[in-house]
């Protein structure tokens, strides 16, 4: 014979299930929606460090070109433009104007400060058969690294913008390169610019670590990054070959370009920096409701437990009254209701007791 599951268990086993499915639905509503929250604000605290890098670099590089161009205000620059001096290495007097060059930097307040703020590493002066060293911050190089040639092959496009040349697998190291000509004279000269790594780590020292940032031109090639090896690779070959998770499903990503050069600022963080402490979060949130359902099911078992008590007590007095005991009688409970039930069915036992008396008189 089958054991009969009792109303109580019943009751209780069913308000288990419901509250269980309550809590079940509510709660993935609720980590649905927060963990939507949480995307949204990664992205926007992504926008936020992008457009906060992109406001240092384009400040940087706009500092950097307008330091240039005040070095055309300068009296060496001046005298050169109105083809009085030349830069030529033959000339005898072209060690005076090396120096008058030089000097004109040390006083050039914008040029000094631009080297000052950025940490710039060297700055040339290149000529078609010279090379002038204008000015050093730090450890100096020994060579702009480029000919005139290959500077004016450089230029041959574009005569009036800058030039960013990107990091060479021996040196991480960017070279901004601003072209100057003298029409009058059909003379050219370059200035270019050593810009060190360090130059834009500021920008990513409040970056956690679970973020990766870089700078990249318009050929995809790495300027800038927290990440050293990305320096001078390929963005996307690299995170190819590196098996980098991006772009993927499982990975949040943000670029915008920069305005004032041809660079890109990308971002991008996996998302277990967001689903992780989602899923701590959920398993105190499970932890939790297990407690809540123990407490309830001990409350449902003490609550229910007067049911109990009355139910067999009712058992026992109708056991009694069908072997002929019409002296017992139930005990008064506090509940209206069972109460009710009890005075009633004390009142029946003792008419029947009154009847049966009265029938064998």
């Amino acid at each position: 014979m089958k054991r009969r599951i009792s109303m109580r268990n019943k009751i209780i086993s069913l308000s288990v299930i419901l509250i269980s499915l309550a809590l079940l639905i509510q709660g993935g509503w609720f980590f649905y929606h927060y963990y939507n929250a949480q995307v949204s604000l990664a992205y926007d605290n992504m926008e936020a460090s992008v457009e906060q890098m992109r406001f240092s670099i384009n400040k940087a590089f706009s500092d950097m070109n307008n330091s240039t161009l005040s070095l055309l205000t300068s009296p060496t620059m001046q005298n050169w433009l109105a083809g009085r001096i030349s830069f030529d290495r033959n000339l005898p007097e072209f060690q005076e104007n090396v120096y008058s060059i030089q000097e004109d930097c040390k006083h050039n307040y914008l040029f000094d400060n631009t080297f000052y703020s950025y940490g710039l590493s060297t700055a040339f002066l290149v000529a078609q058969n010279s090379e002038i060293q204008l000015y050093t911050y730090g450890a100096p190089y020994n060579s702009s690294a480029f000919t005139f040639e290959e500077l004016k092959a450089m230029f041959q496009k574009e005569s009036d913008a800058a030039v960013f040349m990107p990091p060479k697998q021996n040196s991480k190291d960017i070279f901004f390169i601003k072209q100057a000509q003298n029409y009058s004279q059909n003379d050219t000269v370059f200035f270019i610019f050593v810009i060190n790594q360090s130059c834009f780590q500021e920008l990513f020292s409040g970056l956690t670590s679970d973020l990766t940032v870089t700078v990249t031109d318009q050929n995809d090639i790495v300027f800038f990054s927290n990440v050293s090896s990305m320096i001078g690779e390929e963005y996307h070959s690299y995170l190819e070959e590196n098996r980098t998770p991006y772009p993927a499903k499982d990975t949040l990503g943000y670029s915008k370009q920069i305005t004032s050069a041809p660079f890109h600022v990308n971002l991008f963080t996996s998302t277990k920096s967001i689903t992780t402490p989602i899923a701590v979060t959920l398993l105190q949130y499970v932890a939790i409701m297990a407690v809540l359902l123990v407490a309830f099911i001990l409350i449902a078992v003490w609550s229910f437990s007067n049911y109990t008590y009355f139910i067999k007590d009712m058992v026992s007095n109708l056991n009694e009254v069908r072997n002929q005991n019409y002296r017992t009688r139930m005990k008064i409970y506090r509940e209206t209701d069972l109460n009710r039930i009890s005075l009633t069915f004390n009142k029946m036992t003792g008419e029947f007791e009154e009847l049966i008396a009265k029938v064998y008189k």
